[in-house]
């Protein structure tokens, strides 16, 4: 009988939807240490790659009749990608691929919304590198990515 390969463990492919409550938006030490925790579950623990990761603040709660408040369902789950203070980060794939610049990355974020120490009342979607074309009033075309910025 021949030797079989081994498996390669499940990861997860397009976007994953990761609702955060305030207590870890808050704080970039506890974002940082969920997103090391999300990565691994989706298959990689080093890395983004492969899965656009969109962190949203948590806006969906239940109270019982004990007045205790839970995270609820979410029946319209990418509602928040229309909101005003959602921020789309396109990042390379040398930053996805090592978890340390992700970091960094989640840090530069940060610091170019404004002097905010984390990310709570803002959703941000972490996404492989934009290709975007923009074309102005003036119908003149510029090319962002990689190669035309």
């Amino acid at each position: 009988m021949a030797d079989r390969p081994k498996p390669v463990p499940a990861r997860a492919r397009g976007t994953v939807r990761i609702s955060l409550p305030a207590s870890v938006a808050y704080d970039p030490k506890a974002l940082k240490k969920s997103i090391a925790n999300i990565v691994e579950r989706l298959g990689c623990p080093k890395c983004f790659s492969g899965a656009d990761c969109f962190f949203v603040n948590e806006r969906d709660f239940v109270v019982d009749q004990k007045f205790a408040v839970a995270a609820g369902p979410h029946p319209e789950p990418w509602r928040a990608a229309s909101n005003a203070n959602t921020y789309t980060v396109g990042l390379s794939s040398a930053v996805r691929n090592d978890i340390d610049k992700v970091f960094v990355a989640i840090d530069k974020a940060i610091d170019i919304i404004g002097p905010h120490p984390c990310i709570s009342g803002f959703d941000f979607h972490f996404q492989d590198e934009l290709r975007t074309i923009v074309v102005n009033e003036k119908l003149e075309a510029q090319r962002f990515d990689r190669e035309g910025f």
